[in-house]
C-alpha cells in the first residue's frame, strides 16, 4: 500500500496496532479493543481481515448502528479512494502487508467478491 510514516497499515501493525477492514475502509481499533463488549480477543482474531460480513452476521450478534458509529471514529483511510485497482488487488496488497508485518506467523485470508 502506498503512503509513508505512521499512515501505512504495515507500520501500524508492526508497531502492535490492531487494524481491520470494513466496506473498503481501514480502521485502527487498538484504542477501542479493550472496551469492546465481546472482548479484545475478537479484534485479535480478525486483525488484518475484512470484518464487513462478520459485523452483519447474526452470530454472535448483529452489530447496532452505534457500533458502526464507534468504528467510524477509528477510520484510517478509505482504501477505495487512496488506491487504484480492483477491490481484489487492494485486498491482496493489504493482506501481503499484513503478512509481512508478522513474519513467521501463519496467515489465512478469504475475500468474497460479488453481490
Amino acid at each position: 500500500m502506498g503512503g509513508t510514516g505512521e499512515n501505512t497499515l504495515r507500520q501500524r501493525m508492526r508497531n502492535g496496532r490492531i487494524c481491520v477492514l470494513h466496506s473498503g475502509k481501514a480502521y485502527d481499533v487498538t484504542e477501542f479493543s479493550d472496551r469492546h463488549p465481546g472482548g479484545k480477543e475478537w479484534f485479535l482474531k480478525f486483525a488484518g481481515q475484512d470484518v464487513t460480513q462478520v459485523m452483519q452476521d447474526q452470530s454472535p450478534h448483529k452489530h447496532t448502528k452505534a457500533a458502526y458509529a464507534i468504528l467510524e471514529k477509528y477510520r484510517i483511510r478509505d482504501t477505495h479512494e487512496e488506491q487504484s485497482g480492483t477491490p481484489q488487488a487492494q485486498w491482496l496488497r493489504f493482506h501481503n502487508e499484513y503478512a509481512a508485518a508478522l513474519p513467521g506467523a501463519v496467515h489465512c485470508s478469504v475475500l468474497f467478491v460479488g453481490k
